[in-house]
């Protein structure tokens, strides 16, 4: 994938059903690795070098008839509408000078959810029924992990005497007073 995918999942439209493209085709998650990624057919994201120039920016709009629809608040990366084939613009446009990259708008799924074997053992996390429990009766933590899978620069408290921190899952994580 592209240098820029990261900007790319900025400007990512997710489908109603996680399977169903924007287009109305559906995309296999499990066979992801295997095909070219897919991208919003009418969508390109730009950013221009600095110093380029408005007019030089205007003319690239108008050749590809193409309209802002957002530009991110900290880098300046446009997500642009435009008439015409994608792969085209880029390949005509990649090596414009006024542009440090054009690429598609490629559509991306959060893969969160942990590859732990005994994840459906945790109704606490995700419930379905599956222990003859109440579905959805959780803290809804897969719901969560759509939004945020946290920050090395969060410190959570547990005060209980019963943290394993020796623990493979948490030793490498442990944090401990410095002072």
């Amino acid at each position: 994938m592209n240098r820029n995918s990261s900007i790319s999942g900025e400007f990512a439209e997710f489908a109603e059903n996680e399977n169903q493209l924007p287009d109305g085709s559906s995309s296999n998650p499990e066979n992801a690795s295997n095909r070219e990624p897919e991208f919003v057919p009418d969508r390109v994201i730009v950013k221009f070098r600095p110093g380029a120039r408005s007019n030089d920016i205007n003319a690239l709009q108008a050749s590809l008839g193409a309209s802002v629809l957002e530009t991110t608040n900290t880098s300046g990366v446009q997500l642009w509408s435009i008439r015409g084939d994608v792969e085209s613009a880029i390949a005509a446009h990649s090596n414009n000078p006024a542009i440090e990259y054009i690429e598609p708008n490629y559509i991306v799924q959060t893969t969160a959810i942990p590859d732990d074997p005994d994840f459906d053992q945790h109704w606490g996390l995700n419930n379905t029924g599956q222990t003859g429990g109440t579905p959805d009766a959780d803290i809804d933590a897969a719901e969560a992990w759509d939004i945020t899978t946290g920050s090395s620069d969060a410190v959570v408290g547990v005060i209980d005497t019963g943290v394993e921190y020796n623990h493979p899952d948490l030793v490498d994580n442990i944090w401990t007073n410095p002072g």
